[in-house]
């Protein structure tokens, strides 16, 4: 079986990674996967994905659209597909027609995110949706929120797949080696480790977590690990700065080595205003991290699974309560609360299952 897949730029993030740790899982099933970058750039993923063995290719679609649509147009018939899957919000409507008049009529489309776009975004939308019907494209969403928002606010089914996560990277770090690796980054093996993992955004709500750890108690020994890209103006740094914490917080940009990040960890947040299902949440759950999780729509998703991971209201007073009764529970406390967290996520979220479900998906989308 051949599909292509559609994404825009290739990022270190989302479905790139989850391509780069499934690679022999899908030549297991028979699959064979080809990639196409969409966006104005091939993206840092772009050679990464080459080197695990992908056939990877990039078509701009950002200027000169029509080129980039007939060069589509000739390289979806040299390849001959079964299955056409776009994982880009960007022109969906545009390679979903594209491929079903070059003769690939099988389309598959997944929502990563939930949308509530204002009113001419909304009624963008329902026009792809209704053309989409007349093309027969089947719809995976990667949580149940993400889905309650398709069928709510575009009239669209889908069915329910989750994001896994590499099993290979993200396990529980002996406490040898969580020692040496604080040691590398200046850390002491005492202090309390505090960590979030996203790149700096207003989805991320990344204020939420400054304003909190500021008003932990001052008996508290704590420092703040914020793992992923700032903006330009770095406000998330000023910020920490007239909470007069800045000296307690380090910001590392983007890291190749998350799941050391995640594993001298004592603590990990995520504060977004939403997400779709939430890797790094899943990742944290898989290294038995105790995670705090605020309760919105699908960060919810990933409360509802895992029962062991620690949901909290979106304000700082619930969130300076959630990270202290992490930090006064005892040992044996700590040892239930992570092993529950590493076998749900490997019973939830393991690359095997994942893309089993999407075998069986197309299986079923073919016949």
């Amino acid at each position: 079986m051949k599909i292509l897949y559609i994404l825009n730029e290739l990022r270190f993030s989302g479905m790139e990674m989850m391509l780069a740790n499934s690679f022999l899982e899908w030549k297991k099933n028979d699959i064979e996967i080809y990639i196409l970058a969409t966006g104005k750039e091939k993206g840092e993923a772009f050679e990464l994905l080459t080197l695990k063995g992908y056939n990877v290719k990039h078509i701009s679609f950002v200027n000169r659209k029509l080129n980039s649509f007939l060069e589509l147009r000739e390289y979806l018939k040299l390849i001959k597909v079964d299955v056409v899957h776009i994982h880009t919000e960007a022109n969906f409507l545009m390679h979903a027609l594209n491929a079903y008049f070059s003769g690939q009529k099988k389309i598959v489309r997944t929502f990563h995110s939930i949308f509530k776009p204002r009113l001419l975004g909304k009624l963008r939308r329902l026009f792809d949706r209704f053309i989409a019907v007349f093309l027969n494209i089947k719809y995976i969403s990667v949580g149940d929120s993400v889905a309650e928002n398709e069928a709510k606010h575009f009239l669209t089914k889908s069915k329910v797949i989750y994001n896994w996560y590499d099993s290979n990277r993200f396990l529980p770090v002996e406490l040898n080696d969580k020692i040496e690796i604080r040691k590398k980054l200046g850390l002491d093996k005492h202090v309390f480790v505090i960590t979030s993992i996203g790149n700096c955004s207003p989805i991320k709500r990344h204020e939420l977590i400054l304003d909190a750890i500021s008003k932990l108690p001052k008996t508290m020994n704590w420092i703040y690990l914020h793992a992923g890209r700032e903006n330009k103006c770095c406000d998330e740094r000023k910020l920490a700065k007239e909470l007069g914490i800045y000296d307690r917080c380090m910001f590392l940009g983007l890291v190749s080595n998350p799941e050391e990040i995640l594993g001298i960890s004592d603590v990990f947040i995520m504060s977004s205003k939403l997400e779709g299902l939430g890797n790094a949440a899943i990742e944290s759950i898989a290294v038995g991290i105790p995670t705090l999780l605020v309760k919105v729509p699908g960060l919810n998703d990933v409360l509802k699974l895992v029962p062991d991971a620690i949901g909290y209201d979106p304000n700082c007073e619930a969130l300076v309560s959630a990270i202290s009764n992490i930090y006064n529970l005892v040992i044996e406390e700590k040892i239930t609360l992570s092993k529950g967290l590493v076998q749900s996520a490997i019973d939830l979220f393991s690359i095997s299952k994942g893309v089993a479900n999407y075998a069986n998906f197309y299986s079923k989308v073919i016949n």
